[in-house]
């Protein structure tokens, strides 16, 4: 246990964690960061490019410790996988609580450390190593528009953050400058500008310019640019945009330009993007320390309400050995900066039925922390150009159609952004993997050799040499409603026996669902690629299973598919006959085209849990960032959003999280 106490203690070295780290050790206040990974790699970088290169699935996780096919039991910081059992039976050493839900699938605790209850499965993951999920997030940086703030206020849904955009835009212009944005402005607002798109002042540059528009973008933007007769969009024009993106156009902050390798997720092989361990080695250069591999176990509250300390558990592995020590770390003001997932964790364990208001957790007299988790599930699409377009060149998405995010159609659905993607049906169908199989082993699982031959030599080169550049896909990131049903709880809550991580903490539980409003964003992301492929020319190969392979390659429920609702089946008997044509639809449908349902991906914007908010009664946090109950406690994160809305989250986080570390100056004086 350290004697030092600390100006602040942060727990967690993100892109969160390290702004507020770097600002304030650079205003020459003592920082001590608690990291539950390792801090660095092993050497260096190297060392996960080799990981990443073994790794026979390519998934998010796969550069990263632990190494992949570990045993989360017995890992100290084990990663956070989704790893579906697709299976009734409840393991041994599940409490009895959990064998009475009703349930279609359930989770392996020996191999996902994530327990999850459904009525869905949260399909998003995370890193727990120094430089958190920035290791592996695409490097989309997009702001908030206006109406995203004030959803309730404008469209009678959803929840009002306690500030406008306004409150941001000098943050946000500062996090873009430290992420390095390769954007620019005045194409963004004059393409934007209709749906609430806003920066200051209004001659505002980004650090960079943009990242050109791939081949594949071209092509879209080709047919979509100035439409504005898309089903349900009272006329807004359809635009494709150049994405802003936290990579580097040019050499930018001592990191090379972006070198188009297609593998962002997981891993920038030559540093382009942007991840926190550029803005960790800032804050240790301003004279923050770090203790890596240090595992915060219990927030502990003073009598007078204010936080004394961090316990937190040391620990090193030497082979299948785990070593652990104990220590606090004490400061002025603590900082959590965990992971919207972690955090409320830890806040859970932190509970105290000795005390009066800790019976539920530090800062949830609420009632609200680990309520509202959200994330960006994932509609995708996918189809084949009819001539050559040459995707799988560049950063994996370079550009999106974001001008359909905002209108009056919110009040009844959720809105959505369109990434369109330059991986081919690589996130699609896992290609070039599964289409190369299909045309070596006769099957079709690609849909691309309906007659199942199996090709050899030339010709099989010349038809993947046929087939592979002219792939393409969207994805749609449907902003997911804010619900108290979908929350997080400690796997030790459902009774003894339940499963705990190799240091002996409790696992997160999660019970996760998608309501109608998001729902319905689905249904009108599927009729707006219809009308897309329409105008094209193009043929939809889009598959949303029902059933999917489970254990002895037996069929079972696809955990992420789910039924289209009868009410809304009179949306798609209305649509024009060219749209429920099979080549635009291309889904199990009846012979009105009618779809069966849809499937989700994660996005892996892990948001709410610990949500902002102007009534201490119906929130975790005030509008800086600070506990309702506890005057020295702080976060920093996407927990921190009231809604998601359809942006991904990491500019916005950055940029809260600099708002943060001014507030915590000024408390600090």
């Amino acid at each position: 246990m350290s004697e030092t106490t600390y100006d602040v203690v942060i727990v967690g070295a993100g892109i969160g964690g390290t702004l507020v780290a770097r600002e304030l050790a650079r205003k020459g206040k003592s920082v001590l960061i608690l990291e539950a990974g390792p801090q660095t790699p092993p050497t260096n970088r190297e060392a996960y490019l080799e990981n990443f290169y073994l790794a026979s699935a390519k998934t998010p996780e796969a550069p990263y410790p632990p190494l992949e096919g570990s045993d989360p039991a017995d890992e100290p910081t084990p990663r956070a996988t989704v790893a579906a059992t697709f299976s009734n039976n409840i393991e041994p050493g599940w409490p009895e609580k959990v064998k009475k839900d009703k349930q279609s699938f359930i989770y392996d605790p020996k191999a996902s450390y994530l327990l999850q209850k459904g009525p869905h499965p949260f399909a998003s993951t995370y890193e727990r190593v120094a430089g958190g999920t920035t290791w592996h997030w695409l490097g989309t940086s997009l702001r908030f528009l206006e109406n995203d703030f004030k959803m309730e206020q404008v469209y009678g849904v959803e929840k009002d953050w306690p500030f406008g955009v306004d409150a941001l835009l000098p943050y946000y212009n500062r996090a873009e400058s430290d992420i390095g944005v390769a954007a620019n402005a005045q194409v963004q607002e004059q393409q934007l500008g209709k749906v609430g798109l806003r920066y200051a002042p209004p001659d505002y540059q980004y650090p960079m310019q943009e990242i050109p528009l791939s081949l594949v973008d071209q092509a879209v933007g080709g047919a979509v640019d100035g439409v504005a007769d898309f089903v349900d969009f009272e006329g807004l024009e359809a635009q494709v945009t150049p994405t802003p993106q936290g990579r580097n156009s040019q050499p930018y902050d001592s990191r090379r330009t972006c070198a188009g390798n297609t593998n962002c997720i997981p891993i920038c092989p030559i540093q382009a993007k942007y991840d926190g361990t550029v803005t960790l080695s800032e804050a240790q250069q301003a004279g923050a320390k770090v203790i890596p591999q240090a595992v915060a176990s219990r927030v502990v509250v003073g009598e007078n309400g204010a936080v004394t300390g961090i316990e937190y558990i040391e620990w090193q592995q030497d082979g299948g050995t785990i070593t652990k020590t104990t220590g606090t770390a004490k400061g002025t003001i603590y900082v959590l900066a965990a992971h919207a997932i972690e955090t409320p964790k830890l806040l859970l364990m932190s509970r105290r039925d000795d005390q009066a208001g800790l019976e539920h957790g530090v800062a949830n007299s609420s009632g609200m922390v680990g309520k509202n988790l959200m994330d960006h599930p994932l509609y995708l699409s996918w189809a084949l150009f009819n001539d050559r377009a040459w995707g799988f060149r560049g950063p994996l998405s370079t550009s999106g159609i974001e001008s359909l995010r905002d209108g009056a159609f919110r009040s009844k659905r959720a809105a959505w952004r369109v990434e369109i993607g330059n991986e081919g049906w690589n996130f699609s169908i896992g290609d070039p993997w599964t289409t190369v199989g299909d045309f070596v082993e006769g099957t079709d699982h690609s849909q691309l050799n309906p007659d199942k031959r199996r090709l050899f030599g030339d010709e099989l080169v010349a038809k993947l040499n046929d087939v592979f550049p002219r792939q393409w896909r969207m994805g749609f990131l449907v902003e997911q409603s804010p619900e108290t049903s979908n929350y997080i709880e400690l796997s030790t809550d459902l009774g003894p026996g339940a499963p705990t991580d190799g240091l002996g903490l409790p696992r997160p539980v999660i019970h996760y669902g998608l309501s109608d409003y998001t729902k319905l964003g689905f249904v009108y992301a599927e009729i707006f690629a219809r009308d897309v492929y329409r105008r094209m020319g193009v043929k939809n190969y889009t598959q949303n299973p029902r059933k999917v392979v489970g254990p002895n390659n037996q069929m079972v429920q696809n955990p992420t598919w789910f039924p289209l609702e009868p009410e809304w089946r009179k949306i798609f008997e209305e649509l024009p006959p060219e749209l429920k044509t099979p080549e635009v639809t291309n889904l199990p449908a009846d012979a009105q085209g009618i779809p069966e349902g849809f499937q989700y991906f994660g996005s892996g914007h892990v948001v709410g849990t610990t949500v902002m908010g102007s009534d201490k009664a119906t929130s975790v946090l005030d509008p800086d960032q600070r506990s309702w109950d506890h005057p020295n406690l702080f976060m920093v994160g996407s927990g921190n959003f009231p809604t998601i809305t359809t942006a991904n989250p990491t500019l916005t986080l950055a940029a809260m999280a600099l708002k943060a570390a001014d507030a915590i100056l000024k408390q600090l004086g």
